[in-house]
């Protein structure tokens, strides 16, 4: 279930009206008023757009995690130990650290 109180933060924290915010969501002000009321989910694909709005991670949205930030990718210290895993050939960890490096950072 979609936070709503962080809706209305996250909105407020922008400066933004619910018209303007349902307005950049394309759809109506109604419809985004309700989930901020709580009376609505919105559907998976408007969830990931209003993350995407409030530059927040879905997690977020959802009271999934208390870190309004999206996911950033891995760290290097996260990269050292991927790379240590045992049972993978120089090869595959050239392999993995190339698409890492590259997708990731």
């Amino acid at each position: 279930m979609i936070v709503t109180e962080r809706l209305v933060c996250l909105r407020k924290a922008k400066g933004l009206t619910q018209l303007c915010t349902a307005k950049a969501l394309y759809i109506s002000r109604a419809a985004y008023s309700s989930y901020e009321r709580g009376l609505r989910q919105p559907p998976a694909d408007m969830l990931v757009r209003i993350s995407a709005l409030f530059d927040v991670s879905t997690d977020y949205l959802l009271g999934l995690c208390d870190t309004p930030l999206p996911y950033s990718g891995f760290s290097e210290s996260d990269l050292s130990v991927i790379l240590r895993l045992p049972g993978a050939s120089d090869e595959e960890k050239a392999v993995i650290r190339f698409i890492l490096e590259r997708t990731l950072f």
